[in-house]
């Protein structure tokens, strides 16, 4: 399960970074909209740790980093202006105003993302900084036979999830 990559295509840095160098404004969905984010380092070993430990006996469906608090994406869409603006400062210019809009939350998202869902647990897998995740079975989906269906607790109208996928 990944974070939000620093630098990687998807990033909201990207787009805070093209709405800088327009002039702004800098949108935000939210004041208090906050993210977990990732060093591109940080992701690619997420993805050799796990990968590795996935093929192992002690595998899991999901794991994540654990790195501290998340960040606000306020702050980090001000750090941007005001980095810029230092830019603008080293060059002998006066730097533009750039106004930060709030936008509002689109429809389904979250103020705070979750490491761990409300169907799952976190699990030690004795790798420093990542928590295998663990889904939590749905008692209701099990069949009343006691037969295996090969999708148990899976989500009604999901398929089931490959055991050794990471991120």
């Amino acid at each position: 399960r990944f974070h939000n990559v620093f630098g990687s295509s998807g990033s909201v840095c990207h787009r805070f970074a093209e709405q800088i160098a327009a002039g702004g404004p800098v949108t935000v969905t939210h004041p208090d909209m906050m993210r977990w984010f990732a060093t591109p380092r940080e992701a690619c070993d997420l993805l050799i740790a796990c990968a590795e430990h996935a093929t192992g006996p002690k595998g899991r469906d999901l794991y994540a980093l654990n790195i501290g608090k998340p960040m606000r994406i306020l702050d980090l869409a001000s750090s941007m202006i005001e980095s810029a603006k230092d830019e603008y400062y080293e060059k002998g210019r006066n730097p533009p105003d750039i106004e930060i809009r709030i936008v509002g939350l689109r429809p389904g998202e979250r103020l705070e993302e979750k490491l761990v869902g409300d169907r799952e647990r976190a699990i030690d897998v004795g790798i420093d900084g990542i928590i295998g995740i663990e889904r939590i079975p749905d008692e209701t989906s099990r069949p009343a036979s006691g037969v295996a269906s090969g999708a148990e607790g899976s989500a009604e109208g999901q398929a089931p999830e490959s055991k050794t996928a990471c991120a």
